[in-house]
């Protein structure tokens, strides 16, 4: 595969020490001898591949909706001040919560609703996407446009997760891009820029420090394409750092 460009904790397995190599063109993990083109790495980390879950717990995740409130338990509050989201914020980003599971609605470019998102609190896989139902078609969002009805301006984030999301724009008013894992798809970067062109919008991407080298290959996505961006290649989680920092981040990179 060439020359390993960098060494990271492997997603795919229990991994404690750097076993993933980076390649140009691939990866190879020397624990669990995963490997493949970066592109399919991407994809597979993306929280929207339902196709090897059972169709039958989609319908039951999707019949426990109305079950959702804004009245959160004690494991919900947990995590909300782990991820140091207010409450406010958490209802302002629509965030609900049933027993030990966090739904959140999703949305396309547009602002229209695409599907919802569960979230687990006590186990793994994390994170289940619930589809839009289309003509009797089930339609899987792959990304969210946060806070739909707060428009684009001089700056606006693309992170992994709407609970990233959550965390920036408490800290700085500023709308994201959750693309629901590392997999930036070529149709949402095409919808980024017509929407986006009137302001010149500088799009910060801000992942976890174990996905900065898709953090590069992504801010060369958005150049390629005519779009600005930025990274903040931070050694801490969004949610780990505090406002003030987060704030100051941004000031520097816009």
């Amino acid at each position: 595969m060439g020359q390993v460009i960098a060494m990271t904790k492997c997603p795919f397995h229990g991994d404690t020490d750097p076993s993933l190599a980076i390649y140009e063109n691939g990866f190879y993990c020397f624990g669990c001898h995963k490997s493949g083109r970066l592109e399919q790495w991407m994809t597979d980390l993306a929280h929207q591949k339902p196709v090897n879950n059972s169709s039958i717990n989609t319908i039951k995740y999707m019949k426990d909706i109305e079950e959702y409130t804004y009245k959160y338990t004690d494991k919900a509050k947990e995590f909300l001040k782990k991820r140091k989201i207010r409450i406010d914020i958490a209802k302002e980003c629509g965030i609900k919560n049933y027993n030990t599971k966090l739904l959140v609605p999703l949305y396309n470019m547009e602002g229209v609703t695409s599907g919802k998102q569960v979230r687990f609190l006590d186990r793994k896989p994390k994170y289940r996407l619930l589809p839009k139902i289309k003509h009797k078609q089930h339609e899987y969002p792959t990304y969210s446009r946060v806070l739909p009805d707060v428009a684009f301006g001089e700056g606006a984030f693309i992170v992994e997760s709407v609970y990233d999301a959550a965390r920036l724009y408490q800290a700085t008013s500023l709308p994201s891009i959750a693309i629901l894992g590392t997999n930036m798809r070529n149709d949402l970067i095409q919808s980024m820029y017509m929407l986006s062109r009137a302001h010149d919008t500088k799009w910060i991407i801000y992942f976890d420090p174990d996905a900065h080298v898709i953090s590069r290959l992504i801010a060369d996505k958005l150049m390629n394409s005519g779009l600005r961006g930025a990274t903040i290649m931070s050694d801490s989680k969004p949610y780990e750092e505090t406002d003030e920092s987060l704030l100051s981040m941004v000031e520097e990179v816009l």
